[in-house]
Order: C-alpha cells, then structure tokens, then sequence
C-alpha cells in the first residue's frame, strides 16, 4: 500500500502592515554644559544605546502586534466577505429556489387553470353534443314522424285511388261486361238463326260461308293488320300476360300460363320447313286464349309455316276464337279447342309435308262452327294418329259440329294408324260437308275420284275429300256420325 504523504499546511501569508515611522522626539538642543567626567558619559551612551534597543523593540513589538491586528482584520475581514458571499449565495439559492417555487406554483396554477378550462371547455363541449345530440334526436325524430305522416297521406292517397281505380274498373267491367252479354246474346240470336239457316233451305254455303252463317275472311281474324302496332317476335312468360294489339312480323312463343292473345296479326316466314311455327305454346302455357286474330304464313310456299298455332305439350285450356289461318300446313297442332275461326290449309307447297287443317296425337279436340277447308288432296280436315303412327289402341276424343267443311284426302281420321278403338270417343255432329258438281272421274293411280271439271264453286272433290268423308274410325260405343249433310242438297252424309 502506497504510504500517504503528509499534508503540508498552507502557508499563511500575512500582508504587511503599513507602518509609519516614527520619528524619535527630540528636544531643543539645549546649550552643553559642563559635563560629567568621561566615565558618566559612557554610561549614559550605554543607558542610551539600551533605551533605544527598547525602543526599537517596542516598536518591532508594535509593528508586529500591528501586523498580528491588521492580520486577524483582514482575516476576520476575509471571514465577513466569505460570510457574506456565502450569504449571498445563500439568499441567492433561496431566491432562486423561491423564484422557482413561485414559477413551479404558478405553473401548477397554470396547469390546474388550463386543466380546470379545459374541463370546463370539454364540459361545455359535451353539454353542447348532448345538446346537439338531443337536437339531432328530435330533428330525427320530427323528420321520422314527418316521413310517416307523408307515408301515411301517401297510403291513403294511395288506397283512395286504388279504391277509386277499382270502383272505376269494377264499374268499366260491369259496364264491358254488360256489353259482352248484350253481344253475346245477340251472337247467339244471329248463330241461331244462322243454324237455323244452316240446318234449314239454304244450300251452297262453300261459296259465301259468312252469307250462311259460317265464319269467312270477311267476319274472322283483324280487318286492317296495317293499322295496329308494329312489333317484332313476342315471347309471353308472365302469368295472365294480354298480347293486344300488335302486327307482329315474326312469332308468338307462350311461356306461361293465363296468357290472353287478342286482336292480332302474325306474319311468320317459317322459310317452309317442317316444324316451324307462328304461335307455339310451351309447356307452362296452360289456359291460352287467341281470339280475333289472323295467323298465317309470309307465303303458301318456301316461306309459309307448318304449324299456325302449336300445343305441342298438350297443355290443358287452349282456345282459339274467331280467329282466321292461312299459309300453312298442318294449321292447327295438337290440344285445342277451336270455334267459330277460319281455317285453310293452302301452305307448304311442294314439300314433304302432310297436308290438314289438325293434326293431333292421343288427345282431346274441339271443333265447333268453324269453316275448314283443304284444297289439297291429302290428308285430312282432322287428322287424329295414334302413337305417333305406331298404331295400337287409340286414345282420341274428337268433337266436330255445325262445321263447313270440305276437301282433303279423307275428311276425318278420328283414329289413324288404330289398330283398336281403346278409349277413344267420336262425336260427328251436324257438319255441312262441301262437294263439287257435275262428272266424276276415279283416278287409279292414286285411287282418288275428281270432278272432271276439277275444283268449283260448289267445292273440290265429289265425296268431300278426294278419297271420301272418312277413314280411320269406329262404330258402337261413344262413336257417334250423325246429321251431317251435304252442302248443295242438304241430303245426309254418309261414312
């Protein structure tokens, strides 16, 4: 371990004290006298040298008491100075401290003054949003009650038009309906007066159909397409849908059920191929009702249609009324029930197709005061096939009265292609059958009789069709022919 050196006092330098000489007094000189011997004279030098070595002495003593004075002075001086800088220091500490208490405590005042301002500022902030808030609720609330008063006049506004509409259908109903049983009893008065015709003197109705009663060109379908609407393809696919109105250059296609077309025109290019068709009900289209419409093909040829209106998904409720068909094929296709329309099959010339004015397939149809005419001489008025032509039971319920008919191959085939009658019925009722006049000549390469003066006034073939009246059919049980008679001699029309 390293020896620790000693600490060496620090000198303490006293500063010199100033001191004034003092000059020795000194008397008058005073006129020698006769002194004493020379021994005394010694003496007193030694008595002399000695008071001034006391006096020296006194006054080295009266320096140094001085020095030792001023010393302890100064120091005592030095003492107060420092007692004094400490003190000021002190003060100055304790000022400082003071001072930064007082800023410390007026900062913290300051701070509670911010903090208390701004309580009071987020106080007010908050009374001044739950005041907002509150505004806010009610404006909210008026603008609510507001909405539901306006909602409110608007549902009763509503409901008094609706109230108001319906007392004005209701009333334009009745009004309509009043009309229609008003002309629909004057229909029937003219239709019975009409059957009463028919079934009474008058002959020759092939040539003026509506002259005897019958539906014609002149009394079926639109008058004048050119003054409805234009309009291109239609497709129905709402429930209760009302096609109205329309010329329609292109087709019908019904896709939903309760569809009402009525008083319209439609002019389909079915190019003359098999298949094609004007108006064609898909399988929802229960319940389709044409009415006062005409439906033909663009042409009797390469642009006419096979089928004018086709069911071919046997949907139940089809009707069409007053209607007139042309340019076609096989005009009416499958499940329908047709009155008081015009029907002639003068289309699909030179194709493949099998010439009738209704071809159906194991189903219900209904022809009742209709004009059915077929030029051609295949296949039938009303052709009922049985499985498509694969034969076996038959399973047609075929309705037929008060018609004009003429034409065709056989007139009616209630049963084609039947190898049994099955479950079907037949009602052949009151028909007015067409025939031309004059000599006959049987064509035995077809094993058809024509009039030799061809197709006429009175009709076109001798036996009503080319080959006959009928073929394909059954006797006994449900298979009623009856009344029916011939067009220019009212004599009965046999099987």
């Amino acid at each position: 371990m390293r020896p620790v050196s000693p600490v060496e006092p620090t000198p303490v330098v006293e500063a010199p004290v100033e001191t004034t000489p003092v000059e020795a007094e000194t008397d008058p000189p005073v006129e020698s006298e006769p002194g004493p011997p020379v021994g005394s004279e010694k003496a007193a030098e030694e008595e002399a040298s000695e008071e001034k070595v006391a006096a020296e002495e006194q006054q080295a003593a009266e320096e140094k008491a001085r020095e030792v004075k001023a010393g302890e002075e100064q120091k005592a001086a030095e003492e107060k100075q420092a007692a004094e800088e400490k003190t000021k220091e002190e003060k100055a500490r304790e000022a400082k401290s003071a001072e930064e208490k007082k800023a410390a405590e007026e900062k913290q005042a300051a701070e509670e003054k911010k903090a208390a301002e701004e309580q009071k500022a987020a106080e007010a902030r908050k009374a001044a949003e739950e005041k907002t808030k509150e505004e806010l609720a009610k404006e909210v609330k008026a603008a609510e009650e507001r909405k539901a008063a306006e909602e409110n006049r608007a549902v009763e506004e509503r409901r008094a038009a609706e109230e108001k509409a319906a007392e004005e259908k209701k009333a334009a109903e009745e009004k309509k309906a009043a009309e229609e049983k008003k002309a629909a009893e004057e229909k029937k008065i003219a239709e019975e007066k009409a059957k009463e015709e028919k079934t009474g003197t008058q002959t020759d109705c092939f040539a003026n159909p509506e002259g005897c009663g019958y539906p014609g060109t002149k009394d079926t379908g639109v008058a004048n397409c050119s003054a409805l609407t234009p309009s291109g393809s239609v497709v129905a696919n709402t429930t209760g849908e009302k096609i109205e109105n329309l010329d329609i250059t292109g087709t019908i296609t019904v896709d939903a059920s309760k569809v009402t077309i009525n008083d319209v025109c439609v002019d389909a290019n079915g190019k003359g191929q098999l298949g094609s068709k004007a108006v064609d009900l898909e399988r929802a289209a229960t319940d389709t009702t044409i009415s006062d419409s005409t439906i033909h093909g663009k042409n009797e040829s390469n642009e006419s249609v096979e089928e004018a209106i086709a069911n071919d998904d046997d949907d139940a409720g089809a009707t069409a009324t007053d209607d007139y068909i042309y340019n076609c094929g096989e005009c009416i296709h499958e499940t329908w029930a047709v009155s008081h329309s015009y029907v002639i099959v003068n289309g699909m010339k030179d194709t493949s197709d099998h010439l009738e004015d209704w071809y159906f397939n194991n189903t219900t149809v209904s022809a009742v005061d209709d004009t059915m005419l077929n030029p051609q001489d295949q296949t039938a008025i009303m052709f009922g096939d049985t499985n498509l032509g694969g034969g076996g039971a038959c399973q047609n319920h075929v309705t037929a009265t008060g018609n004009l008919m003429a034409g065709s191959g056989f007139m009616f085939y209630p049963c084609g292609n039947a190898s049994s009658v099955g479950t079907s019925t037949m009602t052949i009722v009151g028909n007015r059958l067409a025939r031309c006049l004059g000599s006959t000549k049987y064509e035995s390469g077809t094993g058809g009789t024509a009039c030799s003066g061809g197709a006429e006034a009175h009709g076109y073939w001798p036996y009503g069709g080319y080959f006959g009246t009928a073929a394909y059919y059954f006797t006994g049980a449900g298979q009623v022919w009856e009344g029916n008679y011939w067009d220019n001699n009212l004599e009965p029309a046999g099987l």
